[in-house]
């Protein structure tokens, strides 16, 4: 543990962790989102279930993908579901059955953060001292809930859209997915340094 907190690995991993996090945290905005574009409350309620079953099938797929394609590949096709929910949201909002859909993307890749989180850590840094790897790393959850939640609020009421967080999503994204390339980069010299287990 107090080699890995050293290396470059663990930062991009802290910084995936708070990142993702930031960008799960838009799911507390879905219901204002579908409101602020005109969708009435009924609307924005059952799209929730749309999320929620994304979410399921997240959580389920997730371990399976990762066994079979292993964490890295499972995680770059986490990101490039998220863009594509992302974008669906930003170009085609008035379309409620696009909408449903690319929320039910989102709660894909929402679900990401209880299983990608502890098989990236495992899969970069090994087994040994796992849990306190993992736990240092996962301040990075705890922070961006924090931030993210109300700054997501903020913007809106500063600016009168979520147009702006949306891109912020699209940006975030495209930096986990730099940070896990780098993150396993880190893991070779750890392997390399004979401190991988």
């Amino acid at each position: 543990a107090a080699v890995a907190r050293k290396s470059i690995a663990f930062y991009a991993l802290l910084l995936f962790f708070f990142f993702i996090t930031a960008i799960a945290s838009f799911a507390q905005h879905i219901a204002p989102y579908a409101r602020s574009i005109g969708y009435d409350v009924t609307f924005a309620g059952n799209v929730m279930g749309a999320f929620m079953g994304g979410m399921l099938v997240g959580a389920l797929a997730f371990g399976f993908l990762s066994d079979k394609m292993g964490a890295q590949k499972t995680t770059f096709l986490a990101m490039f579901v998220g863009l594509v929910s992302v974008v669906l949201l930003i170009i085609m909002p008035e379309n409620a059955t696009v909408f449903t859909l690319a929320i039910g993307l989102f709660g894909f890749v929402s679900a990401s953060i209880g299983t990608l989180g502890p098989l990236l850590t495992s899969s970069i840094f090994g087994t040994k001292e796992y849990s306190q790897i993992y736990a240092t790393a996962a301040l990075g959850l705890a922070v961006a809930g924090i931030v993210a939640l109300p700054g997501y609020g903020f913007v809106y009421d500063l600016t009168g859209s979520y147009n702006a967080v949306l891109y912020a999503v699209i940006v975030m994204i495209i930096i986990n997915i730099g940070l896990i390339i780098m993150a396993f980069k880190g893991k070779k010299k750890l392997e390399k340094a004979g401190s991988w287990n």
